[in-house]
Formats: structure tokens, C-alpha cells, sequence
């Protein structure tokens, strides 16, 4: 890794901005995680009563077209929602009071009966009546995602839980669209924008959010990067991507579960 002297003034600050950077990344997906669980939860309410029905066929019929058009295209507007539709979510899923899966919106046979209670904590704290999010491997999945899981009560009790599923890839690539957007809402647009890109990762893997490999020599290694994060779970510093300096800001985000964060990168605007 090439390390910019901090004698260059195209470098100077690099790696402050990268840091106001990161913390507005960081919001941002808290945002997008809260938004998506406030929106499964105002739909887990009916879904206690397909759950009190018989396990099996009786259970998955009651509960697949309650959640199936919750993102269906040729929904209602009265029965669609738009913060599950434009989530860009894997799927939504229906979980019994063990943690296994009812039904799902998509491939409603899939998975029937896995249980996620052992891959992903936030389907434990959401049996246990509380809302979370943490991140995992779903079964068949070789990439990671990120699980809002709320519970589905009735009467005080609670009867499963709803989940919506989140893929690392899907989620970098949400948050640097929005720093598009948000480069367009600004004096000058996207040419005179400063380059922002991110890759989110979770244990050993790294998830980019569009092609990058002039940065992939940049993602510090796991065990580096943990040692460098310590208690303080960030750090920044500015580096030369061919000859292009850059400021590189690494968190961890505990709310994404253990070991789960992103690494950002931002360089200045290229001059006219």
C-alpha cells in the first residue's frame, strides 16, 4: 500500500473528508435498516393470525398472500409497500416461533423448515420480542446479508417473527447511488463531485458497490484491519491509487453484527 505524503497538498485533509464521508455512510444505512423494520413491522401484525393456523400447508397458504404483495408489481397501492418495494431486498420471510421458515415472497418452498435462530441473532432478539438486525450466510447463499427481523405478536405473546434479507452487494451498492444523487443535488453535479466508492465487508469478505479493482489492492486484510480498528472501531488515511490521491476511512459497524463494517474511499473532484 502506497501511503500520500502529507507534504502534498492534494493531499492535505483527504482523510478527514473520508471520515465526515464515512459518518454519513454509516447514518445512511442505519436509515435504510430502520426504514425497512418500521416497514415489516407495520405489516406483522395479521400475520399472528396465519401463524395460529395448522403447521404446514394451512400455515404457509395463510401467510404467502399476506407478504407476496407486499413487493408485488401488480399490488394495490393499498396493499403494496413502497419502502419494502424499492428496499431492493433478497426476499421477505415468515418465521415460526422456533425461527423456522413458513414461506418467503419469493420461491415460497424454499428453505421450508430451515432454521436461522443458530446463523443470525437478530431472529433470537425478535423471538424474544425485541426488533434487530445482524449479518450472516443464508443457506445456498455464498454471499453475505444483512437480516431486519421484527416479531409477529398477538395477545402479548409472540408467534414468530418477519424478516427482511438485505445482500451485502445489493446494500454497497444503494449507498454509493445515493451519493450520486446526492452529487446531482449539489452545485456542478456528478463532474465536479468528488469520486466516492465502497465495498462493505463482513468477516474475510469484501462486497464493492460497483467494479473497482484499482482499489481492490487497497482492501486492508481482516487481521490488519481489526488490529488498526481496536476499541475505537475506525481509522483513515490517505493513499495513492495510481497516482491519484485518496482518503481511505475503515469502520466497524456493530449494528451490522460482529466483525461487519465498510471501507470508503474519496478522492477530490478532477480539475477542469
Amino acid at each position: 500500500m502506497v501511503v500520500a505524503s502529507c507534504s502534498d497538498p492534494a493531499s492535505l485533509g483527504l482523510d478527514r473528508k473520508a471520515t465526515r464521508e464515512a459518518a454519513r455512510v454509516e447514518r445512511f444505512v442505519r436509515e435504510y435498516l430502520d426504514r425497512t423494520a418500521a416497514a415489516l413491522a407495520r405489516h406483522a401484525g395479521p400475520l399472528a393470525a396465519a401463524l395460529e393456523e395448522p403447521e404446514g400447508d394451512p400455515r404457509r397458504r395463510a401467510a404467502y398472500p399476506l407478504i407476496r404483495k407486499l413487493r408485488s408489481p401488480t399490488a394495490s397501492r393499498g396493499e403494496a409497500d413502497f419502502d419494502l418495494q424499492t428496499a431492493g431486498l433478497v426476499f421477505l420471510a415468515v418465521l415460526d416461533g422456533e425461527g423456522k421458515f413458513v414461506v418467503r415472497d419469493e420461491g415460497p418452498e424454499k428453505m421450508y423448515r430451515e432454521d436461522l435462530r443458530p446463523r443470525f441473532a437478530c431472529v433470537r432478539e425478535a423471538l424474544a420480542g425485541r426488533r434487530a438486525y445482524s449479518t450472516g450466510l443464508v443457506p445456498g447463499n455464498d454471499y453475505a446479508v444483512v437480516v431486519a427481523a421484527v416479531p409477529i405478536q398477538k395477545d402479548g405473546r409472540t408467534l414468530g417473527a418477519f424478516i427482511g434479507v438485505a445482500s451485502y452487494p445489493s446494500l454497497a451498492r444503494r449507498v454509493e447511488r445515493q451519493g450520486s444523487y446526492e452529487a446531482h443535488a449539489t452545485d456542478g453535479g456528478l463532474p465536479h463531485a468528488a469520486t466516492v466508492r465502497v465495498a462493505l465487508y463482513w468477516k474475510d469478505k469484501y462486497y464493492s458497490g460497483s467494479v473497482q479493482p484499482e482499489l481492490d489492492a487497497f482492501r486492508p486484510k481482516a487481521a490488519r484491519r481489526r488490529a488498526r480498528l481496536g476499541e475505537s472501531g475506525r481509522y483513515a488515511e490517505t493513499i495513492l491509487v495510481q497516482e491519484r490521491p485518496f482518503g481511505m476511512a475503515v469502520r466497524r459497524v456493530d449494528f451490522l453484527g460482529e466483525d461487519a463494517g465498510f471501507v470508503l474511499w474519496r478522492a477530490e473532484p478532477f480539475s477542469d
